[in-house]
């Protein structure tokens, strides 16, 4: 829709500067018909769902300045409101992308030192309080815990957005 919205803006300034003025609103006014019916579409499809947005602003904002004959005005609400939806679709597949990132980085295993002083690959759903658990170099710790031996040093950029270690 964004880049609709921005060809038909380009090719309303082109048909202005032919002098063909009334062609060039048509164009913006059948972008803004375009923009407010994908609105009441979405808006329709989200009060179903039990969510109240503001797309019904928006689309009496574009129908408002049609009425008004500022069809540039609705031409830039068109705009703006397609180029904040594609940003809120972008953020949301990005967000869902590096959470399922994370997610697989998750230990399923972890290292549970035996009685007799073994290292053995349990489940990290069986390490129960109390459990000594090895973590070696590289990989993910795969229960909270506290160090119980030596330094260690940690990277926790998945879980905190830091960079260092």
């Amino acid at each position: 829709m964004v880049f609709l919205t921005l060809v038909l803006g380009i090719c309303a300034i082109l048909l202005l500067l032919a002098g063909w003025a009334v062609p060039a609103h048509w164009v913006l006014v059948g972008n803004a018909g375009v923009v407010v019916g994908w609105q009441v579409w979405s808006m329709v499809r989200e009060l179903r769902n039990g969510h109240l947005g503001l797309d019904l602003l928006a689309a009496v904002a574009i129908v408002a300045t049609v009425l008004v004959a500022e069809f540039w005005a609705a031409w830039i609400i068109a705009l703006m409101i397609t180029g904040g939806s594609a940003l809120e679709d972008y953020a949301n597949s990005r967000a869902r992308r590096d959470l399922g990132a994370l997610l697989d980085r998750a230990p399923r295993v972890a290292h549970r030192v035996a009685a007799d002083g073994t290292c053995v690959d349990v489940p990290v759903a069986d390490v129960v309080v109390g459990d000594l658990v090895v973590v070696r170099p590289g990989e993910v710790v795969p229960v909270d815990g506290t160090l119980d031996d030596g330094a260690a040093s940690f990277d926790e950029s998945s879980t905190t957005g830091e960079p260092l270690p």
